[in-house]
């Protein structure tokens, strides 16, 4: 089947389901735009904003959020295929103000890429309020939870490190480095942008965001903006199948999952290394979102696919619903096709405990025994919800279904065996 049939036959009913997300949802605008082949085709609708008559597309620009963390991978990952850098330096070398920190010599740069460093995070105030040499007195005495390596914990303090080798090898800002290198914009001095919303829950609508000139004035990278068409442009030059296979066969972290999640239209990905992840359809991509905002690119490079999402809205469920959908019609992937890997067995007892969170943010979960069904209780927005496990036939955790995806999954540590548990983007280990 051609590029052209295969996008016609999705072409309207693509395009239906992001009318309905904007109507049924209340969302301004949603812009999508696919590429398969040399072949781009735009499945937008809604405004820049609620109230605004100019239409949203595929043109219009989105804060990109911690999709800044990718663009500055791929800033190192051009050093390295230059062999300016080594992907297995270590923070030490490549940072000497790290020294005094005692895990710096084990630590490598793809580590810290892949999000799979091991120590634990900072608080999200502490990241987008201090300068850089805060940042390195407190990794100084960081708790490292993990081995390098051993687990995924997504969390901003990744970030500066990698901004500040950024900064070193490039002799510049990595605002100005990613202003240059990718033709981000600065939201400031942006004026055809998205408009951010926020859900108001006094009117059960979404209202415009506050404007953001003061927000998070350390991590300014975050409030840049980029088009989807321009994410396209970006992932197009990434590398080619052979070197993304070697990539995620070498240098990358895999991420425990509720198949049941993994596999659903809503999934984490399975894998995380050098600033995207890997989905379980063997899609790669990478997500932001913030200030009202959510963005993503989704890329199989075998087929030189590609699709990137821009939404006025933080919906990231919907933005991965629509991601995960248009992609596999694309590549003709059923949700029967795909296999993930099996989490190890353990006991009840083995589960049983308090497991201490990958940031200084995230309270303990508390794991206990209820008859047959093991519980875990996660506070969320401030309120405490329970998530169900069971142990199946051959005594393998599997989250019950519930009215939230349960995106947990236990595992263990390889070094040490200790019983883990993945929740989203953080790790947590169980307290000896």
């Amino acid at each position: 089947m051609t590029t052209q049939h295969r996008l016609a036959l999705s072409r309207d009913a693509f395009r239906e389901q992001v009318a309905s997300a904007v109507a049924k949802l209340g969302v301004p605008g949603i812009a999508v735009v696919v590429r398969q082949g040399g072949l781009a085709e735009e499945f937008s609708c809604g405004s820049v904003a609620k109230g605004d008559r100019r239409p949203i597309s595929a043109s219009s620009e989105f804060e990109i959020g911690c999709l800044s963390n990718f663009l500055v991978c791929l800033v190192l990952l051009e050093e390295v295929r230059h062999g300016r850098l080594h992907l297995d330096a270590s923070l030490q070398d490549l940072l000497p103000e790290l020294r005094s920190w005692r895990n710096a010599a084990r630590i490598k740069l793809w580590h810290v890429m892949s999000g799979s460093a091991g120590y634990r995070g900072p608080t999200y105030h502490f990241l987008t309020t201090a300068p850089w040499d805060e940042h390195v007195a407190y990794l100084a005495s960081a708790t490292q939870l993990f081995e390098p390596g051993a687990a995924f914990n997504y969390h901003l303090c990744d970030h500066a490190i990698l901004s500040s080798i950024v900064s070193r090898i490039r002799s510049m800002e990595v605002l100005d480095v990613l202003q240059g290198t990718y033709g981000c914009r600065n939201a400031r001095n942006t004026f055809d942008a998205a408009i951010g919303h926020g859900w108001d829950q006094a009117t059960s609508q979404f209202v415009a965001w506050p404007r953001t000139d003061d927000c998070d004035e350390s991590r300014r990278e975050h409030q840049l903006r980029v088009s989807p068409f321009r994410l396209l442009e970006i992932v197009a030059g990434i590398g080619d199948a052979g070197e993304l296979r070697q990539w995620a066969g070498q240098c990358g972290t895999s991420i425990p999952s509720n198949p049941a999640a993994a596999i659903s239209t809503i999934g984490m990905p399975v894998w995380s290394g050098l600033g995207f992840g890997k989905y379980a359809d063997g899609t790669f991509g990478v997500t932001g979102s913030t200030h009202g905002q959510c963005c993503a690119v989704r890329f199989h490079a075998e087929s030189n696919t590609a699709l990137a999402i821009g939404m006025n809205t933080r919906t990231i469920d919907l933005r991965d619903h629509i991601a995960c959908v248009l992609m596999r019609q694309l590549l003709g992937i059923r949700a029967d096709d795909l296999q993930l890997p099996l989490p190890p067995p353990f006991t009840s007892s083995e589960l049983a405990g308090s497991y201490i969170g990958g940031t200084l943010d995230d309270e303990s979960i508390l794991v206990s025994e209820r008859g047959d069904r093991v519980v875990c209780q996660v506070t969320l927005a401030g309120r405490k919800v329970e998530f169900l496990v069971r142990l199946d036939e051959q005594s393998r955790p599997v989250p019950v279904p519930g009215p939230m995806p349960a995106r947990l999954m236990f595992f263990r540590e390889p070094a040490s065996g200790r019983t883990c548990l993945q929740f989203g983007t953080r790790a947590y280990i169980k307290e000896s």
